[in-house]
């Protein structure tokens, strides 16, 4: 996993991030899922994220990014917080449900 986390430190797009989120899950879950792209949106700021069951897009509200990046100290940080996101919801997308286990598999 060290290789995943050194290109996530260099990461520089939400696409990159997402190809090492789901190559993360594959590895620790041996899970994995075709055909999901992410979306950027004006969402409520409770809102960080969501997948909605059954569709093909992960949507990331783009205030809340746009208020990490700026309180952010690096872009490993930032990175790191928008892996945490992506990841939340990418479990979801392959049919983890539980608000409860998904943050446990996240944290894994």
């Amino acid at each position: 996993m060290n290789d995943l986390r050194e290109r996530l430190v260099k990461s520089e797009d939400f696409d990159e991030i997402f190809k090492i989120v789901k190559e993360a899950v594959e590895r620790s879950l041996n899970v994995h899922r075709a055909g999901l792209a992410l979306a950027l949106a004006d969402l409520p700021s409770y809102i960080g994220a969501y997948h909605q069951l059954g569709s093909n897009f992960i949507v990331v509200n783009k205030a809340v990014l746009n208020l990490v990046k700026g309180f952010a100290r690096s872009r490993e940080e930032f990175n790191a917080f928008v892996f945490t996101i992506l990841a939340h919801e990418y479990l979801h997308s392959l049919g983890y449900t539980g608000e409860r286990d998904v943050r446990n598999l996240v944290r894994k």
